[in-house]
């Protein structure tokens, strides 16, 4: 890869929506992040999206921060790191996330924050 294709990788951004109903439970949520820094045991997440804009497959999340959005004990937001496979490179790239997510209703918005 040359130095202008690295150039644009780094720019890459974009905010979607979860699909409601699609995300994890609250529990789910939380054990993941509990166990975010452990190499022997993951705990899989997986987010649907209304719209995929750069037609990438986000993969391998890492919750690393979570905190209560509000005081119903569902609204979270989230942070953590991710893998970011491009199809038209076929290629991938580490990446960090940030996230509002509604765990009763399973819905919120999901933005990359960072690419490198």
């Amino acid at each position: 890869m040359n130095n202008n294709e690295n150039s644009k990788v780094s720019r890459v951004a974009f905010s979607t929506s979860i699909k409601e109903g699609s995300g994890p439970s609250r529990e789910l949520i939380v054990e993941a992040f509990l166990h975010a820094k452990d190499k022997d045991f993951r705990i899989p997440i997986e987010f649907s999206f209304d719209i995929n804009p750069l037609e990438v497959d986000l993969r391998d999340l890492r919750i690393t921060s979570i905190q209560h959005e509000d005081g119903s004990g569902f609204c979270f937001n989230l942070g953590g790191t991710l893998e970011i496979f491009f199809h038209k490179t076929d290629s991938s790239h580490l990446g960090k996330f940030s996230a509002f997510y509604d765990a009763k209703r399973r819905r919120g918005t999901f933005q990359v924050t960072r690419v490198w």
